[in-house]
């Protein structure tokens, strides 16, 4: 009868629990037997997983049937190197958060980012996945409510954080004072928010402008509105929820998903290809300068601290409120294209290409916003423009203000 062997490996990189992830492996060759529980001797080694720290799941089962301990080792390494790069067996059980780590070993967009870049993505999700609750409390939105996304994106930053082995609370720490957070602080809003609660409008029927008061009262009862260029936005005096480069969107591509050929300028012909070292990234941009009206499509309690507004005009007839606002700009600029649509927010790791248009794509950190506009294109490019003031008579048919 063999000896019995029992022993453990190490399969994570050497070091102490305190700097990361630490698993072992236990070897035996006591694991094959029969249906009748004897010894089944030349494929009696086996291996089980162990650890503490855990960066993601590892196999809870015994694997059997190995001839010897050397095999066992090497069937233990290649499975935790496999379950490490995500490569996990489809069926498996485990937590929701280990399954977004696993997701993202296998797709490791973030890799290429810096600190700062990485810190403000985090700070970018950290303002969409926050809200306020009718108790004026700052949580989290619901799952079925866009929240699992943005609970996806979070893990999927602190296990590149992992992953580049940063220790608690690296690299956030003092590095997150101006996150767009909600501020739960802001004047009535308790009231105001039964307010709108009490008007039953169902969603996908109204359009809302956040503003000041003596701007919103004179556009209820005169149809008094400041069309501004798009260029305009990009101010630095605005708020950070206002300010925004309205003539263009970045995505970026992997350095995996990209080739660069180099040409030579005499023949035409391939020189060689290079793979870029870091990210790659494009500029979608808009033909022409344009004008561009904003709206919200949805109620949120926040984004009257967001836009520093004290009312908010409810338009109850979107589509009658639309074809007044370009029959009156149409006066003003007979030659110009208008067009009206939601706001298509661009993650520049993950998005839909089909969607993507400089006209109406917005950078995803505005996603909570969720902007409706209605813009204004010139029939030959233009730089430079001026702010249109219009006057589409009185709106109190269509329109409802509510003030804090």
């Amino acid at each position: 009868m063999p000896k019995l062997e029992i022993y453990c490996i190490q399969l994570s990189e050497a070091g102490r629990v305190k700097d990361g992830e630490v698993v072992y492996a236990d070897i035996r060759n006591d694991a094959a037997v029969d249906e009748s529980g004897q010894a089944l001797y030349g494929h009696e080694y086996s291996y089980e997983m162990f650890g503490a720290q855990l960066d993601g799941p590892i196999p809870t089962e015994k694997r059997t049937g190995f001839r010897t301990g050397k095999e066992a080792e090497d069937a233990a390494r290649q499975e935790y190197k496999e379950w490490r790069a995500g490569n996990i067996p489809v069926g498996t059980t485990m937590p929701r958060h280990q399954v977004f780590r696993t997701q993202y070993r296998k797709h490791r967009y973030l890799e290429h980012l810096n600190e700062e870049e990485l810190v403000q993505r985090f700070k970018d999700i950290v303002g969409n996945q926050t809200t306020l609750t009718d108790d004026l409390k700052i949580g989290l939105h619901p799952i079925d409510q866009g929240g699992d996304y943005w609970s996806i994106m979070t893990t999927h930053i602190l296990e590149e954080c992992v992953l580049r082995k940063y220790k608690y609370p690296e690299p956030f720490a003092y590095n997150l004072k101006d996150i767009q957070l909600p501020d739960y602080e802001w004047p009535e809003l308790r009231k105001v928010n039964e307010t709108f609660k009490e008007k039953n409008l169902a969603p996908g029927t109204y359009l809302l402008k956040f503003g000041k008061a003596q701007y919103l009262k004179p556009m209820l009862e005169a149809g008094l509105i400041r069309i501004m260029p798009a260029s305009a936005y990009d101010d630095p005096s605005l708020n950070p929820a206002i300010r925004d480069e309205e003539l263009e969107v970045d995505i970026c591509a992997l350095p995996s998903d990209v080739e660069i050929s180099v040409i030579d300028e005499g023949t035409g012909q391939l020189v060689r290809n290079i793979q870029p070292l870091g990210n790659i990234t494009y500029t979608f941009r808009a033909h022409s300068n344009y004008y561009v009206y904003c709206l919200s499509a949805a109620f949120s309690i926040r984004l009257f601290g967001d836009f520093e507004a004290d009312s908010c005009l409810i338009i109850k007839s979107p589509s009658k409120f639309i074809d007044r606002l370009n029959s009156a700009f149409l006066k003003t600029q007979p030659k110009w294209s208008g067009y009206m649509g939601n706001v298509y927010y661009v993650d520049p790791f993950n998005y839909d290409a089909a969607k993507l248009n400089a006209y109406f794509s917005k950078h995803f950190r505005y996603t909570y916003q969720q902007e409706f506009r209605v813009i204004w294109v010139p029939p030959s490019p233009e730089l430079e423009l001026e702010a249109v003031f219009l006057e589409l008579g009185n709106l109190m048919d269509i329109c409802e203000l509510i003030t804090l």
